[in-house]
């Protein structure tokens, strides 16, 4: 007798612990499945002016929560979600030199995604603004793309990647020029 009432004593516990659990287990699946990631979320190498190749291009980092990060350089920013298949983000890059001292900032159109979500392109306008709040510059129309960078497995190593376009680097400028005789 004792061994059939504990037997029922372990089942009623085990029974209240899945009716009290099934709420709790339930609602935790209806959140992650309610809470999709965002196709922008990532790390992404961008063309910043597919008019030229004289730039190099730049690495970013887009998070999930909202964060823009320029791995590569001084920017960061904030992203958006517009929908689904668009966002937009804005990034400022303070400016130390000595010739100027102020910062740029870079806002544009919506970013819009090819069919893959794996690349999109967008149109911008770079701001330079002086610290005392000048503006000093501010580019035309600017078209960039980009493309998601991909984990690039064994069969990658020695290799280009192929997400990373080709570009020009600019000539040394640094040099002091010779004089010739």
């Amino acid at each position: 007798m004792r061994g059939v009432v504990g037997t029922v004593v372990i089942s009623l516990s085990l029974v209240a612990t899945v009716l009290v659990a099934r709420p709790l287990l339930d609602a935790a699946a209806q959140d992650t499945a309610e809470r999709q990631v965002h196709q922008l979320v990532g790390t992404w190498v961008i063309d910043r002016n597919v008019a030229t190749t004289a730039d190099a291009p730049v690495v970013v980092v887009f998070t999930e929560d909202g964060a823009f990060i320029d791995a590569g350089g001084d920017a960061a920013g904030r992203w958006e979600a517009m929908g689904p298949d668009s966002a937009t983000f804005s990034l400022v890059l303070l400016l130390e030199e000595p010739e100027l001292t102020g910062y740029l900032f870079v806002a544009g159109q919506p970013i819009a995604f090819d069919a893959s979500g794996d690349a999109f392109s967008q149109v911008y306008v770079t701001t330079i603004v002086a610290a005392d709040g000048t503006v000093l510059e501010a580019s035309p129309l600017t078209e960039s793309r980009a493309q998601r960078l991909p984990l690039i497995g064994e069969d990658g190593i020695e290799q280009p990647v192929p997400q990373m376009p080709v570009w020009e680097p600019a000539p040394d400028t640094t040099q002091d020029a010779t004089p010739t005789a």
